[in-house]
């Protein structure tokens, strides 16, 4: 279904940008049929008359896997038209909204219409294809109109929810699998896929590790999906990279589970929605492992305003002790992006990526800090670990403080120790930000978010993927 006037008009509110399909997808459509290619007129006659108003309708695409569907059962190249979308549609958009880009069909462009490095593609490399993380550099994606569509698990309120006491049976109970997206007739569902990138970034081996503790399991499950969300996004918004976007397959759950979306059926983000903020902001650090030549640092500034910013770079042993820093005041000019090289910032040699293995690695994170230079407020952060694995659980020193002011409650993070995938667990309360890295000596200000109307108290947990036990918080009532 078409998308409502309110919808539209919501999205011209909030600056919005809408790809919008017409219906097609999927189907050798009768072309030939001049009843049908008059409901088709019609069709793209209404909506596009409805909307002539709306400046977020930004695209206009003929619609979905037509192309791909024909190319994939073994039809040679000039079978794939159909005069719907090379003729009727783009005749109606030309007739109507003159102004809005025609897309004949998603993928389409290339010598295969699924082929990444042309036209417009549906990227799924990294995804249900299982290639590695370089792949979204190597594969030259131009524009992905749909991607990294994941079994991406919700918060644990949401598990626990749907789960109640069965909370250790995800991943095999039947309650569990009905919500867990499959392709018709596959062998294999996207939690397996989820599930070779966590055995791919964290090192441990999933079936084992959901028998042994179930809990771990699930906080790691949760993770994994955003942390190859921000890793491809970061590839993507290089200066040098090909990409020039891509749109998440998908929003949000049509039911509790893990679904493709990344916000849950209850409207409440899961763990890989904190990930796409990050990776989303218009002012942003990233970095990208290139092996022998080390960490390129990527700076980018999308605003409008010029930005006075100090860049930050410092390797950790143990996740506490620098074993190598710098820092470099930046100018970034607006809708810029700079690269730097850590061998540049660092002046000397230093084995950032552990590329050249000269002995036992001297250190296990990386840490990239760009901040304010006036106030030093920390404006993004990226992290790199070398061994790219799930270090031990230990000690990290966390500690919180509950803050109440007139905006309402708030956390105060600190640590002694990186603290990995922080997440703050409160049943009257949701974390504006979780799900990111703590810095040690950093303090960082979390405002919690009521779920409801009541007047309750702050009461709850803070975990770390790689912290021994949690941490309790709880605040006073004035």
């Amino acid at each position: 279904l078409y998308e409502s006037d309110a919808f539209f008009a919501l999205c011209d509110e909030l600056g919005l940008m809408v790809w919008q399909d017409f219906m097609f997808a999927n189907f050798d459509y009768p072309a030939s049929d001049p009843a049908f290619l008059d409901n088709v007129e019609r069709e793209a006659a209404q909506l596009l008359d409805r909307t002539q108003a709306n400046p977020s309708l930004t695209v206009l695409c003929g619609g979905s896997e037509v192309e791909q569907q024909a190319a994939m059962l073994g039809l040679t190249k000039g079978s794939w038209d159909n005069l719907i979308f090379t003729d009727a549609l783009p005749r109606a958009v030309a007739r109507r909204r003159p102004d809005v880009p025609y897309v004949r069909n998603a993928p389409s462009g290339g010598a295969l219409p699924f082929v990444a490095s042309e036209g417009v593609a549906h990227y799924y490399g990294v995804g249900a294809y299982l290639r590695p993380l370089d792949d979204a550099r190597r594969a030259e994606v131009r524009f992905a109109a749909e991607c990294l569509a994941f079994a991406n698990v919700p918060e644990r309120a949401s598990v626990q929810a749907l789960m109640g006491d069965a909370i250790a049976a995800i991943g095999h109970h039947p309650r569990w699998k009905v919500s867990v997206p499959h392709d018709p007739g596959a062998g294999w569902d996207f939690e397996d896929v989820r599930d070779h990138y966590l055995r791919t970034l964290y090192g441990v081996e999933p079936t084992r590790l959901r028998h042994e503790d179930p809990d771990r399991y699930l906080r790691l499950s949760q993770a994994v999906s955003g942390e190859v969300m921000e890793a491809v996004y970061a590839e993507w918004r290089r200066g040098r990279s090909t990409c020039a976007g891509g749109i998440v397959w998908m929003l949000r759950d049509p039911r509790p589970g893990a679904g493709w979306g990344v916000i849950d059926s209850s409207g409440q983000p899961k763990p890989c929605w904190h990930a796409l903020a990050r990776a989303f902001r218009p002012v942003q650090v990233n970095l990208t492992n290139e092996g022998v030549n080390g960490l390129a640092i990527h700076v980018l500034n999308e605003t409008a305003a010029c930005i006075e910013a100090t860049l930050s770079f410092a390797c950790l042993r143990d996740g506490a002790t620098p074993v190598a820093r710098a820092s470099r005041e930046l100018t970034l000019a607006p809708r810029s992006s700079l690269e730097l090289s850590s061998a540049e910032l660092l002046q000397g040699f230093f084995d950032v990526t552990y590329a050249y293995r000269f002995g036992a690695p001297q250190h296990d994170a990386t840490v990239a800090t760009l901040s304010d230079r006036a106030s030093g407020a920390t404006i993004a952060q990226a992290f790199h670990f070398p061994d790219g694995t799930m270090p031990c659980r230990a000690d990290l020193g966390l500690n919180a403080d509950v803050l109440r002011d007139e905006s309402g409650w708030a956390l105060r993070l600190s640590t002694r120790r990186l603290a990995r995938g922080v997440q703050i667990e409160d049943g009257a309360f949701r974390a504006a930000q979780e799900w990111f890295h703590l810095a040690p000596g950093e303090e960082r200000m979390v405002r919690l978010e009521p779920r409801g109307e009541s007047a309750a108290v702050p009461d709850g947990e803070i975990h770390a993927l790689n912290g021994l036990a949690p941490l309790r918080f709880r605040g006073t009532a004035s």
